[in-house]
């Protein structure tokens, strides 16, 4: 774990507080008091990439009207968050396996959570145009 650690480091190399809506699926409740639970670093990355996911306990605290982004390369946890959490928290994933045009995948889900965030989002057209890679 130390060499992965120095990695981490590198990549984060200050601590930052992390907000009180930040639930923690990689430490346990009775721990989000101490130093790791409470700040962003490279020991929370390392802990979050060695740990057991504790999903069950995370999700009890997301509140309703919430919404929810699973970032991640298959988002095979989507139709799991949709099935507990139920219809009163939006439930969203980036990408999808096999989906040939994630950019525009991608788009779509912004779109969906700027619907029901009830936002104005502004975003420069010169970074809508892409090239889907086959």
């Amino acid at each position: 774990m130390q060499w992965n650690l120095l990695y981490h480091v590198q990549a984060v190399p200050a601590k930052r507080p992390r907000t009180n809506r930040w639930i923690s699926s990689s430490v346990s409740e009775n721990e989000w008091d101490t130093e790791v639970a409470r700040t962003g670093s490279a020991a929370y990355l390392v802990n979050n990439a060695v740990s057991p996911v504790l999903f069950h306990g995370a999700l009890a605290h997301i509140p309703e009207n919430a919404v929810v982004v699973e970032i991640g390369a298959t988002c095979l946890l989507l139709s799991v968050f949709k099935k507990t959490l139920g219809p009163k928290r939006l439930c969203l994933g980036l990408n999808k396996k096999g989906e040939n045009d994630n950019a525009k995948f991608f788009m779509k889900a912004l779109g969906k959570y700027v619907k029901c965030a009830s936002i104005l989002l502004f975003i420069n057209s010169e970074y809508l145009h892409y090239r889907p890679i086959i």
